[in-house]
Formats: structure tokens, sequence, C-alpha cells
């Protein structure tokens, strides 16, 4: 016999992003239509996670404390229109809600049953990655960085750089004329510092230098450099992400360069990830289960500096196994592959078939860069490297930002903008992921 449902649809067609409310008979399920898709919600879950109380929920102790029932929607009704549309609901314990629904819509995917689409939320979600020939890095300039940098610019860049659909590379053009001199080249004072710092609020603070002062990449003549693989060298540095080396990489680099000239490399890791899984599927699993060993010492530093990291090449976001949070490659400070016997064949062949594909052409953007050159990247899924010198002396000063930083100013801005529609209350919880699909929803309504 079919399950029946209580139906409560909208008083007006024009109430916004829900058609459509059907409570279960038992009351412990809500039925909820979109404008484009249909989810089914545990009342529990809604009855846990509405956030009328503030952001320190009151009933706090009542949350997760062991009881034998789950809460049971006793009434819902839909209200509001446009972007104010509410869903309000009553339970069987007195509590009531009034749950905005672009709040609901963006925890949907992730909390709810999707009718129609049972394994949107057990596929590996790969992020939008690029190809050479399809590839347009974005540009920003510097005055309109300096010196003031506006809401809708800090939000351009975050989204050219972080988000999982935008390239993750970004230009910085129209910077001030050079003036190279030894304290530039020792990276005292450095203007990628400067520029990080004025779109992200600091940048990543080294033990063993100080604040503002960026990373010297050189490469004066043709010697193998002595203590790092790109340090006063002009030999092939293969595509890799930074801080490989560190349990928590920073997530935003920065590069510029003051003299000479080089061919560099840009990959994109999700392409990479998307071709191996068309080409050997077989292979996907061991880049996310299989551990590696990174490490690095560092003489230039008194005394010396001893560092290493254990990851995988690819992790996914705590608790959520098919949502990719970072890829980690760098071959010439790995060491052990760290997979069990039985495994090592298959694990190994993973590791050499991305290597492989990263080193296409069609994967491997070369760019030649020249004085003045500056770009920002994201160091969680594009790897960079250096192809070959060309005119020596060549020095390049580094720099990154940490990523809660980075993370921290996107959300702050984002909370500022939404705050137009929606209370903080419903706002301070939300994962950065879906704060930015509400951004994206407020302003389609916003355009109406």
């Amino acid at each position: 016999m079919p399950l029946e449902l209580t139906t409560y649809a909208p008083s007006d067609e024009s109430s916004g992003l829900i058609i459509d409310v059907r409570m279960s008979p038992d009351g412990e399920s809500l039925t909820v239509e979109f404008r484009d898709a249909t989810f089914t919600f545990h009342s529990q879950w809604l009855h846990d996670t509405q956030m009328d109380d503030g952001p320190y929920k009151e009933n706090v102790a009542d949350t997760y404390t062991n009881k034998n029932s789950f809460a049971q929607i006793q009434n819902v009704n839909v209200s509001g229109r446009g972007i104010k549309t509410t869903l309000e609901v009553s339970w069987n314990d007195g509590k009531t809600a009034r749950i905005p629904s672009i709040w609901l819509r963006v925890y949907a995917p992730l909390v709810a049953r999707h009718h129609g689409n049972e394994t949107a939320q057990t596929a590996l979600r790969i992020p939008k990655g690029w190809l050479t020939d399809t590839l347009v890095i974005p540009e920003i300039a510097y005055d309109e960085i300096f010196p003031k940098i506006s809401q809708e610019t800090a939000l351009r860049i975050y989204e050219a750089i972080l988000h999982e659909s935008f390239p993750g590379v970004l230009k910085v053009t129209n910077l001030p004329p050079l003036v190279v001199n030894d304290s530039q080249r020792k990276g005292e004072n450095a203007l990628v510092a400067t520029v990080l710092t004025q779109i992200f609020g600091t940048v990543f603070w080294h033990p063993r230098r100080t604040q503002d002062s960026g990373y010297p990449i050189a490469s004066h003549s043709d010697k193998r450099g002595t203590f790092l693989p790109n340090y006063d060298t002009s030999q092939r540095l293969l595509p890799h992400t930074d801080q490989s080396f560190y349990y928590v990489p920073t997530r935003i680099d920065g590069l510029h360069v003051l003299e000479g000239e080089s061919e560099n490399t840009f990959v994109s890791c999700p392409a990479v990830l998307q071709t191996l899984q068309e080409e050997s599927p077989e292979l996907v699993e061991p880049l996310f289960i299989t551990p590696l060993a990174f490490g690095r010492r560092t003489h230039m530093y008194s005394p010396p500096q001893y560092q290493a990291a254990t990851s995988t090449t690819i992790t996914t976001i705590p608790g959520l196994p098919n949502h990719i949070h970072r890829f980690r490659w760098h071959p010439h400070i790995v060491g052990a592959l760290l997979s069990p016997f039985s495994e090592f064949p298959i694990a190994l062949l993973a590791h050499r078939k991305f290597q492989e594909i990263a080193s296409r052409d069609t994967h491997q953007l070369k760019l030649s860069m020249k004085p003045g050159d500056m770009y920002l990247f994201d160091n969680c899924k594009v790897l960079h490297g250096r192809d070959r010198v060309l005119t020596v002396p060549r020095t390049c000063i580094g720099h990154s930002v940490p990523e809660q930083v980075a993370v921290d100013r996107w959300r702050e801005i984002l909370t500022a903008k939404l705050m137009r529609v929606l209370k903080e209350s419903w706002l301070v919880h939300v994962p950065l992921a879906q704060l930015y699909e509400l951004d994206k929803i407020a302003d389609a309504f916003q355009t109406q």
C-alpha cells in the first residue's frame, strides 16, 4: 500500500524556492519540493539544527541526549515570498522554528534523501579542472587591490583562486615599477607579501624568517643547488605542491619575478584525476588510501631545520569521503610509499600514472615568467614547477597564506554580504561551500 503523505502547499505560487511540502504520517520525516529538486529530511535533523535561539543553542544539552524516540512534526507551513520564504515547523515537544528556504536548500544534498538521484550523495565529486587548451587565467589589476580593496573585488579573487569551479590561478597585473636591490633579492619587504596581506589580512609566518620576508628562489648559475632543489640552481623543478612536508600546508601561494626569465608550469590536479578516472578507474582509490612520506632538511637555517609529514596524495573533507579537500604532490622530496605489501604494485602504478598524466602537454601549462610577473594560486589543487631557466641571474620571491586565514577571510565577507537576507545565527555553522552557494542563490533572487 503506498505511503500516504499530508500535503501543505504554499498559498502563493511566487513564494520562492519551495513549491510543496509533504509530512509523513508518523511526523518523523518531511519531503520538500524545491524549484529544482525534491528532498526528504528527518524531522529530528530539522529539530536539532534550527538556529532561532542564536549561534549558541540554549537547548544544546538536549540535542544529543540518549532518547528512545525521534521528534515528530505536528504542523508545517510555508510562508513569505521570494528570498524571504520560510518553512514554519512545530514539533510534538512544543518547539517551533522558522527555517529559511535557501538555508534548507543548500544543506539538502548533504543530509536529505534526493528523490530521483539516489547516487548523488555517494558518487565522488571531482572539482572542475582545466586543460592547457581551455585555460584562461583570470587577471586582477594592482590598482583594484590598492589602496583599498572592495568587497566585490575580494570576492572575485577568492572565487577565482579558491572555489572548485574556477582555475585556482590568478595573475596580478599593472604592478609598480621594479627596483631590484640586494634587500629585495633576500626577500625583504616583499611586494608579494604586501599584496597577499592586503587581500587576505596576513601571510604565513615562517619560524626562521620575519613575517614580511618572502622566500627567495634564485638561479644565478648552472651549479646545482647544495641545500634545496630550487635554491640558487637552474635545475628542473617538477610540478608540485608547496610545503608537502608540513602537516597542514599553506593554502595560497604567491610568486613574484624580480629578475631573469624562466619557463614555469602549472597543472590542474582535478583535471589529472578526471583523466585518471576515465583511463584507469581502478587506480583512483590508491591515491586516497596510500600514504606517502614527505621530508626535507634545510641547512640554510641555523640550526638546520628538519620537517616531515605523512599524507595521501588526495585527502577528503573529514566525514565527507566523496568531497576532495586537498592534493599533495612533490616528486623531489617524497620518500617511501607506505603501502601494505599486497597492495604495493597497484599503489605504485597509481602514483606513476598520476605523474605521467600531469606531465602531458594537454595537462601541463608552460608559460614564460618575466620580471614584474606575479601569480597567486591555490596550493591545494594546482601544481607549480619550473621547466627551465632562460636567463640568469634570475630571482623570484615567494610567499604564502595559511588555509585558516584564507577561508576565514572569505567566510567573513560572504557572511557580511548574506546578512542582508539572513540572520547571522543561520550563517555561523554553515560550511564554506554551502555559504558560497547561499550567496549565489541570494544573488539570483536579487536579479529577478
